[in-house]
């Protein structure tokens, strides 16, 4: 055979070299498909993966090598994808180099354009298990988290900025169970939504407030930093730091994937702004006037859409404002 065009899956397809008699003589095949759908050609190839909810979908084009022999083939391959979707996350455009052999799909090099930012990653499929499994390794640069949380249902708590940071991953395309990742995230700078903002809360009093919020809304921030693990449909978050005007905060705690969350922590604000917030201002009205800043210690539960705070006065921190006002009034501090 020296070479076959024609059309597949309504996409053109340019097929050249030869497969030879017998089972151990090399193979050299090149084959060419473009503009294709890429779900409808998945599904045809693997029809294992029909039932999966991160099945990609989107349009590309391919091109593959085929070597070895028939006993034992090996492919190297080309694959540019645009718009394309899995799961919830969404991918403007990738460029992958993959190779195969022996059941199992290498990703050699991979190059993505989403979320206003870039993500390079290398990775493998394993077709040989009855759910083929899948791992991969990225790194990622100037991500708008706010595309990717709203496409994902997180649109209530607005957080607009560049995040970058390292991510791996292993799963299987079947169960969403089997997600298992680690992640380290930061940004350096960018807007969220105020957590002295009537929007924010309406909502952690369970009030509904779908839609974007006002530009009066959101205010700046100045550092985040976030250490993640996925497990059993679970979000771990084992760090998290956030330093804005308004607010410091380090805390812990997980959230799931069914918006139930639970977290612990401790944050530091403004007295005058804590007065005024409903979750907030039975906890420090005692405080005096003379105090700037308040450190608050919480626990939170709930869900996503209905979050539920509890707040209270650090134990550290009263002791100090007891101490500066024993100290004031000449009183021993040992009564404090």
């Amino acid at each position: 055979m020296n070479s076959i065009t024609g059309n597949y899956l309504a996409s053109p397809i340019a097929i050249s070299g030869w497969i030879p008699e017998g089972e151990e003589n090399p193979i050299d095949l090149t084959t060419s498909i473009g503009n294709f759908n890429f779900t409808t050609v998945f599904r045809d190839l693997d029809p294992l993966l029909r039932g999966s909810k991160f099945l990609p979908t989107g349009t590309g084009s391919l091109l593959l090598t085929l070597n070895g022999s028939k006993k034992l083939p090996e492919i190297a391959g080309t694959l540019d994808l645009a718009d394309t979707t899995a799961g919830n996350a969404f991918v403007n455009a990738a460029h992958v180099d993959v190779s195969y052999s022996a059941g199992v799909v290498d990703l050699i090099n991979v190059t993505a354009e989403a979320y206003e930012g870039s993500i390079e990653a290398t990775g493998r499929i394993n077709l040989l298990p009855a759910n083929p499994t899948w791992q991969i390794d990225c790194t990622f640069a100037n991500i708008d988290l706010a595309q990717y949380l709203d496409s994902n249902g997180y649109y209530a708590y607005e957080v607009n900025g560049p995040f970058s940071g390292t991510a791996s991953g292993k799963g299987d395309f079947i169960s969403q169970d089997s997600l298992q990742m680690d992640a380290e995230v930061k940004s350096s700078s960018g807007k969220y939504l105020s957590p002295f903002s009537s929007r924010f809360m309406n909502i952690a009093a369970g009030t509904s407030n779908p839609g974007k919020a006002d530009e009066s809304e959101l205010t700046d921030y100045d550092d985040i930093q976030i250490n993640l693990r996925v497990r059993e449909s679970r979000i771990n978050v084992d760090r998290l730091h956030f330093v804005s005007n308004d607010l410091q905060l380090e805390a812990r705690g997980w959230i799931g994937f069914d918006h139930t969350l639970s977290g612990s922590g401790g944050f530091t604000i403004p007295l005058d702004k804590a007065k005024l917030h409903p979750k907030l201002r039975t906890v420090v009205a005692l405080l005096p006037s003379s105090v700037n800043r308040v450190s608050l210690e919480f626990s939170i539960g709930g869900t996503l859409e209905n979050v539920k705070i509890n707040p209270k006065i650090g134990e550290n921190f009263l002791k100090g404002v007891l101490d500066r006002a024993g100290d004031a009034l000449n009183i021993p501090g040992n009564l404090f």
